[in-house]
C-alpha cells in the first residue's frame, strides 16, 4: 500500500464535511441502503412520462443530451440500456477521474437506479426518477453520494466538485427536456 493510500484510508476514518449544511442521510430502495449526502434537480417535460423514458434509455440519445464537452460517458456493456449495463465515466475538468455504475434497478416508465462501483463515488447511487404530474412528466436526478479518497475529497472542495456537478445535472436536464419537448420522433 502505497503513502496515498494509507493516508487516504486514515481520512476515510475522520469526519470530513463536504459542504455547509449537507446531511448524511440512509436512503432504502427496494432491497438497497443507500447511505450518503443527496444532491437533487428536477424539471418538468411537457410530455408523457414514457416518451422521457424512452429518451433516458436510448444510449444514442445520452450523447445529444449529456454534455459530452465536460463528461464523457460510455456504455460498456452490449446491447440495449437494461438491469447489469456498465457505464464510465470520465470528467473533463481540471482533473480527469474516471469511474463506473452498474444498472441495479429499473422500472419503466418510471425510474433507473444506477450504483456506483469505483472511483470517486463508490457505493453511491444515482437515481432518474420520473412522475406523471399536471403538467407533463417530473425528471428527477438523484445522487446519493459519499466522496472516496483524501485526493477526490480535496477535489471535490477545493476545485468545486459539489458546484460542478450542479452545473453539469442541470445542463443535462435542459437538454433532455429540450430534445424531448422538440423532437417529434419522442412524440
Amino acid at each position: 500500500m502505497n503513502l496515498i493510500d494509507k493516508i487516504g484510508r486514515l481520512f476515510s476514518a475522520v469526519s470530513f464535511p463536504m459542504g455547509c449544511g449537507e446531511n448524511f442521510h440512509a436512503h432504502t430502495l427496494g432491497d438497497q441502503v443507500y447511505a450518503g449526502r443527496v444532491n437533487r434537480h428536477t424539471v418538468i417535460i411537457k410530455a408523457r412520462p414514457h416518451e422521457v423514458y424512452q429518451v433516458l434509455v436510448d444510449f444514442q440519445e445520452m450523447h445529444r443530451w449529456c454534455p459530452q464537452d465536460k463528461i464523457v460517458v460510455e456504455k460498456i456493456t452490449p446491447g440495449e440500456l437494461g438491469l447489469g449495463t456498465k457505464m464510465r465515466y470520465r470528467l473533463n475538468y481540471r482533473i480527469n477521474p474516471i469511474w463506473h455504475s452498474v444498472v441495479v434497478d429499473m422500472e419503466e416508465d418510471s425510474r433507473i437506479i444506477n450504483r456506483f462501483v469505483d472511483g470517486i463515488f463508490e457505493g453511491s447511487a444515482e437515481i432518474w426518477q420520473i412522475k406523471e404530474v399536471e403538467e407533463g412528466a417530473e425528471l428527477s436526478h438523484t445522487l446519493i453520494y459519499r466522496i472516496n479518497g483524501l485526493i477526490f475529497r480535496i477535489g471535490w472542495i477545493f476545485l468545486g466538485g459539489k458546484a460542478k456537478h450542479n452545473e453539469l445535472t442541470k445542463e443535462a436536464l435542459g437538454n433532455l427536456k429540450r430534445i424531448v419537448e422538440e423532437n417529434p420522433i419522442h412524440r
